[in-house]
Parts: C-alpha cells; sequence; structure tokens
C-alpha cells in the first residue's frame, strides 16, 4: 500500500507537481500579452527583453530564450525579446554649428559625418554649417552618413571702378556688382565734365554683398563773373580780380605811365571759368 502510495506521488511530482516539466510554446510575432497569455497556459512565466528590427513590427515577440520546443520545470522563466521596431535616428538640426560641433552631434545620434562641400553665404558665418543632406528629421538607420555645406562667409566683391561714368552708368555699374550706391555732395571740377563721377570711395580692392560704394559728381568747372576794373590802378584792379579767383596777367602801354587800366581779357561781366587768367590794359 506504502509502495503504491508512493509511486502515486512520484507520478504526481513528474506530471503536475513541482518536478513536472513543459515545452516552451512558439510566441514569436505576439505581442507582450499574448506571449504572457500563451506562457501561462503552460505554466512558465515572462521576462522581457527588447531589440530592434528591421523585419518584425514594434510590439512583436522576435524571438525567446529558450527556444521552442525546449523542456523547462514548470514554473520557469523564458525570456521573450520584444521588437522596438526598425532602428532609426533624425537627422539634427546642424545650422550655424561649426563643423566639429556638427560631427559631434551627429555622433550623438549615431550618424556619421558624409562628405562636405563649402559655398558662399551672407548670412552664415564663414565655417558653420549651412545645409545637410538629408535635410533635418529625416530617419536613417545606425552609422548612415549625413552631407554637409559649409559656409565660405560673404563672397567677395571686386569693386567696379566708375570714375569718369556718368552718374547713371556708375550708380547701375555698382548696383550690377550687388554694391549700394551712396551720393556724396557734388564738386567742382576743371577735369571732369559736369555729371561724371569725379571721384569714389573705396576706389578699388573688395566688399561684401550689400556694402556701399560713395560716389562724387562734378559740377564742372566753378564759373565766376570777371569784375569790372577799368579806370582802376594796376595795383586796385590785380587785387580785386584776384579777390574774385583769377590770375592776373599785366600788358602795358607806354610803359604805363598813367597806371590806369582801360581794359581787360576777357571783358568785365564775362562768365570764365574760376582760376582763369584775365590780362589788364595798362596806359
Amino acid at each position: 500500500m506504502l509502495l503504491l502510495l508512493g509511486g502515486g506521488v512520484g507520478y504526481w511530482y513528474v506530471t503536475a507537481g513541482p518536478g513536472a516539466t513543459v515545452l516552451v510554446p512558439d510566441v514569436a510575432g505576439q505581442t507582450r500579452d499574448e506571449a504572457a497569455t500563451t506562457l501561462g497556459g503552460h505554466d512558465l512565466g515572462l521576462t522581457e527583453e527588447s531589440a530592434f528590427s528591421e523585419e518584425v513590427p514594434q510590439g512583436a515577440a522576435i524571438t525567446s530564450n529558450p527556444p521552442p520546443e525546449t523542456e523547462l520545470a514548470k514554473g520557469d522563466d523564458v525570456t521573450v525579446v520584444f521588437s522596438k521596431g526598425p532602428e532609426r535616428y533624425e537627422v539634427p538640426e546642424l545650422t550655424g554649428k561649426s563643423l566639429d560641433a556638427a560631427e559631434a552631434a551627429l555622433a550623438e545620434r549615431n550618424l556619421a559625418l558624409g562628405g562636405t562641400s563649402e559655398q558662399w553665404h551672407e548670412s552664415v558665418a564663414a565655417g558653420e554649417v549651412i545645409s545637410t543632406a538629408p535635410e533635418p528629421g529625416t530617419e536613417l538607420k545606425r552609422d548612415e552618413q549625413v552631407a554637409l555645406v559649409v559656409s565660405k562667409g560673404p563672397e567677395p566683391i571686386t569693386v567696379p571702378s566708375v570714375t569718369g561714368r556718368s552718374a547713371a552708368a556708375a550708380a547701375a555699374a555698382i548696383e550690377a556688382a550687388g554694391l549700394a550706391v551712396a551720393r556724396a555732395d557734388d564738386v567742382y571740377s576743371t577735369s571732369v565734365p559736369e555729371g561724371s563721377v569725379a571721384s569714389q570711395s573705396p576706389a578699388d580692392g573688395t566688399l561684401t554683398r550689400g556694402d556701399t560704394v560713395t560716389i562724387t559728381v562734378s559740377k564742372g568747372p566753378q564759373m565766376v563773373t570777371v569784375p569790372e576794373v577799368k579806370g582802376l590802378s594796376e595795383a586796385q584792379a590785380t587785387q580785386k580780380l584776384e579777390a574774385a579767383g583769377f590770375s592776373v596777367k599785366v600788358d602795358k602801354f607806354f610803359g604805363g605811365v598813367l597806371d590806369e587800366v582801360t581794359a581787360t581779357r576777357p571783358s568785365g561781366g564775362q562768365s570764365v571759368e574760376k582760376g582763369s587768367t584775365v590780362t589788364i590794359l595798362v596806359i
């Protein structure tokens, strides 16, 4: 009787009791709740792990450890690895970062620096990132490369030479180069025709887009009226003419004994260039 009882207990122990074993079921593709239910139906517990997968949808079981059909004691745990979906990392916003900072930011996202190229840029400082390819927000696989366009700074523009051109032509040439035009007060000039550029600042070298070139336009020679000096002495006439801005040449008749101006060339009342020579005739 005891023998029979002992045999029955032993049978129960290995079939339904703590010593009983079960085969691990296949839970691949199941959700966490589904896998827990399946394993629970086989008197097994669930331990979770996760991993990226290109094939298995996020949240579904990829594999188990031990694998299906492995014999385990009832109550043992089975480690199930659930999918986190494909491993992807967003391209970060890198505009304005230095090349080193951009490379570090990519490394933090498990992405790699690809090729780099340079462009002139009016607002992004030299050495800083202008753009990325692919653009920020794009999801890439681990270690995929991101190409960068890096600024060379504003493009240098050669200052056009416009001295001697008409004011309109000079302004058009400066603006066509991508520069701005300012006009200083017009000046008198005996060498540059009226309406043409007498000088510019800067006259040469390079600027950047939007910088200003200042032009000074000629008013032509300054004209003044020859004062009337007939009847004055040589000294008086000379003083009056020089005060008006003229040079004076003296022609004397009969040695100029009377010391009286009888005429001028050009004559009084005429408008001539300031600085011209006026000849006085003294008798």
